[in-house]
């Protein structure tokens, strides 16, 4: 009998080529697992999950199928050591962060300084930088063990990224971790976790559960403080005495430089990233690669070579001006982009920005009074208004506007247009939001849309 199968307690008399939680995804000889969840119940989706050709079901509940079907008690406890048994996973090394702002950039640079590295995140999954969409930050649990297990074919280790909701659903539960890296925390997810302190909480527990992983922490951030005071850690500062530090940093149009103190060394470090976040992002990923086992020859060579990752910080220029597209979705992201911003500003700083629909309302407010706080001009626009009316939503940031110095355009296109028109020579463009993201999401639909493509068009 299949060990996996046996911890499950039914024996095995199919051929069962993968484990899956997402009945779109199941072809045949897959099993499909039917899973209790937030909105749906896994349950309802056994007959198509057959239809699509699986062998087997695995469910929490009774269902009727027209093949076998187990059902297991306690199954969402038990799934983490099946998957972990059914999908071996040979890696060398794995790599997770977590953190309110800057997972997707540190697991990016991580990837880019070690070699033959596999990444799983919200800009894709895959080989890097070779990578394929990703519908989630952190995909479910089945999904990450078949990712990493096909990875392992190919890739000496992977680099993945870890959100809150990942961590509260146990979808990284047995994951062989080397070392787990803490960014930071501000506000983000209220409308899932309730409170900052549960959402506090939740990032916190992810060292816990993996007390074997070595963490890298980010002590400039309070949370970062209390993770390091709880259990033994390398700690990473921009501002206080760490194991890696950075001084003398120094920002510049093409990027940044500083010199690097740890274990007794000082390097000279440069690369080609903006803003001071990505200073600290940039000291989290080679702390991480150092604790990983590189060399720190190999790191600096690297760092100055590294590829900022679409939508981050992403910079174009054109006629002494710069627009920059970053994914800064809350306040504290939207504050910092808008200060990195302002480093490489030798005029006006103008931000075009929204709020997303059917997420934290409270913030929306709070995103606004970033923008007029840190910008000489503002637009307020739509940014993926989902099921909600976008005049809604901008009603909603409008609290944040008590003096209406911002321009409303519910059409983003227009909105940037309009920001590029009124651009001069040394004045700096933050589109605030959506990133990477070739979409907007409307009504269900998600329809093509790019911030950078809308950008190049104009300046073409």
């Amino acid at each position: 009998m299949a060990k996996w199968a046996e911890m499950l307690g039914f024996p095995l008399e199919v051929e069962v080529k993968r484990l899956l939680a997402d009945s779109r995804q199941v072809r045949p000889g897959d099993a499909f697992v039917a899973l209790p969840g937030i909105e749906r119940d896994g349950a309802e989706f056994v007959t198509a999950a057959v239809a699509n050709g699986a062998s087997l079901v695995i469910s929490h509940q009774p269902v009727l199928a027209d093949v076998p079907v187990w059902v297991v008690d306690n199954l969402v406890d038990k799934l983490p050591a099946v998957a972990a048994e059914f999908y071996q996973k040979p890696l060398s090394w794995l790599f997770g962060v977590t953190g309110t702002n800057g997972k997707t950039s540190v697991a990016a640079y991580v990837a880019q300084l070690l070699d033959e590295a596999g990444f799983l995140g919200t800009i894709g999954n895959g080989k890097w930088p070779n990578l394929n969409e990703s519908s989630h930050t952190t995909q479910d649990l089945l999904a990450v063990h078949a990712n990493l297990a096909e990875l392992a074919s190919n890739c000496q280790g992977v680099a993945m990224e870890v959100s809150s909701h990942a961590i509260d659903q146990q979808r990284i539960a047995a994951l062989p971790f080397s070392v787990l890296a803490f960014t930071n925390l501000s506000r983000d997810h209220l409308d899932y976790h309730g409170s900052m302190d549960n959402y506090g909480a939740c990032k916190k527990s992810l060292f816990s559960q993996y007390p074997q992983a070595t963490a890298v922490v980010n002590i400039d951030d309070a949370l970062g403080q209390e993770i390091a005071g709880e259990r033994d850690v390398v700690t990473v500062s921009l501002q206080h005495k760490a194991d890696h530090q950075f001084s003398d940093l120094i920002l510049k149009p093409t990027g940044l430089q500083a010199t690097w103190h740890f274990n007794g060394e000082a390097r000279q470090v440069s690369a080609p990233l903006l803003g001071e976040f990505n200073a600290n992002n940039l000291l989290v990923a080679m702390a991480s690669a150092v604790a990983l086992g590189v060399d720190s020859d190999v790191i600096v060579q690297r760092a100055a070579n590294l590829v900022p990752v679409a939508g981050r910080m992403q910079g174009v220029t054109w006629q002494d001006r710069l627009a920059i597209v970053d994914y800064a979705h809350t306040p504290d992201a939207l504050e910092k982009a808008l200060k990195a911003a302002r480093a490489h500003c030798h005029n006006k700083l103008m931000v075009v920005v929204g709020c997303g629909g059917d997420r934290d309302k409270g913030k929306r407010p709070l995103m606004a009074q970033a923008a007029l706080e840190h910008a000489d001009y503002c637009w307020f626009t739509s940014d993926n208004p989902r099921s909600e009316n976008p005049k809604a939503i901008l009603q909603d940031m409008e609290a944040g506007d008590p003096r209406s110095e911002a321009r409303y355009v519910i059409d983003r296109e227009q909105s940037i247009q309009q920001a590029l028109m009124a651009m001069q020579p040394g004045d700096v463009l933050l589109v605030a939001g959506k990133g990477h993201e070739d979409y907007q999401e409307v009504q269900g639909q998600r329809y093509p849309f790019s911030d950078m493509a809308v950008i190049q068009e104009w300046w073409a």
